[in-house]
């Protein structure tokens, strides 16, 4: 815990020129968080899956989504997780999440290349929540109390009712593939590859609109 808050301090001050003492509220969510973290996943089942902490979307100021986990199966996943330490979750912060999910579904060149599904998951630590997990469909997200982010880790995406199943509409792009099966092979190259090398690629992704962005 110690070393991942130092880190994040250390990025903070690099990449927002703040001194520690100016962000001691963000401190105290962070160690809140990672309790949070460690008490849900200590019998996470899938240990090559990846865990990316205040991670800045490309292009986007000051957004960085809390915790985003890449889940590496026959497809790629990712679960973007935002924190709240209150019981009562506003819209904005509903929207927030939801606006970070949109980001990365159609402007994250790796996500809309290699990623089958993002799912934006809303959690409150604070002991009043009320301790269930619901979609909410306005806003396309999970929201989870404080025992259930687990199940919805390791169970399959729960989509919205009225929504399209998915923002990501394909694997890879025209641009990457001549035809379908080479689009197939590129995919399963990708699936394929070691968690470290799926890591890099994404921490090393550029802002691009998705194919889908563009046409529109």
């Amino acid at each position: 815990t110690e070393d991942i808050v130092q880190a994040l301090i250390q990025l903070y001050v690099n990449h927002y020129n703040e001194h520690t003492s100016q962000i001691q509220p963000q401190i105290r969510a962070w160690y809140d968080s990672l309790m949070y973290l460690k008490s849900c996943l200590k019998d996470y089942p899938f240990p090559d899956d990846l865990i990316i902490f205040e991670y800045i979307l490309p292009r986007s100021g000051l957004s960085r989504p809390d915790v985003i986990i890449i889940q590496q199966r026959e497809t790629i996943t990712i679960k973007v997780i935002e924190f709240k330490s209150h019981p009562h979750l506003a819209e904005n912060e509903k929207w927030q999440l939801r606006l970070y999910v949109q980001k990365l579904s159609y402007y994250h060149d790796f996500s809309h290349q290699h990623v089958n599904y993002i799912q934006g998951i809303l959690i409150s630590t604070h002991p009043k929540w009320d301790d269930t997990s619901r979609m909410d469909d306005e806003h396309a997200i999970i929201i989870v109390g404080r025992t259930h982010l687990l199940d919805t880790l390791t169970s399959p995406p729960l989509l919205p009712s009225e929504l399209p199943s998915s923002p990501i509409t394909s694997v890879v792009d025209d641009s990457q593939a001549d035809n379908t099966s080479t689009a197939a092979n590129y995919a399963q190259k990708v699936i394929a590859a070691d968690p470290k090398e799926i890591l890099e690629m994404f921490l090393a992704s550029e802002y691009r609109p998705s194919p889908a962005i563009v046409h529109s």
